[in-house]
């Protein structure tokens, strides 16, 4: 919106209100509306923005090495007939085992070098 559009908005909106402006304190208003507004950040828009950006997944490359190991102990767990109950909650990253009523996760992490 232009200076003057926004000074006539304010001198009839003054008007209206029973509070006589002349035009030039009126551009004065609009003049210092225009600067205050410049300063201000719109955050709604911003959070609007995001909402439309949805995050990328990542896809975690997981080793031989890690596979077999978890493998290996699932292997394990079904063979022994002792645990109630073994379940995985994420593949090759962390399961849930159930003994005696207790309840055990078991979070298998790789170590990887620095580089």
């Amino acid at each position: 919106m232009t200076i003057e559009k926004l000074a006539e908005s304010i001198f009839k909106q003054c008007e209206k209100d029973g509070e006589p402006v002349t035009m030039a304190e009126a551009a004065e208003m609009a003049e210092m509306e225009i600067k205050a507004n410049k300063n201000i950040k719109n955050y709604v828009e911003s959070a609007e923005n995001a909402e439309k950006v949805a995050k990328k997944s990542r896809k975690r490359a997981v080793s031989d090495e890690k596979k077999k190991i978890f493998s290996d102990i699932c292997d394990f767990i079904t063979k022994k007939s002792e645990y109630d109950a073994f379940s995985v909650e994420i593949p090759y990253k962390k399961m849930t085992i159930q003994l005696n009523g207790k309840t055990f996760t078991l979070d298998l992490i790789e170590k990887r070098e620095k580089k």
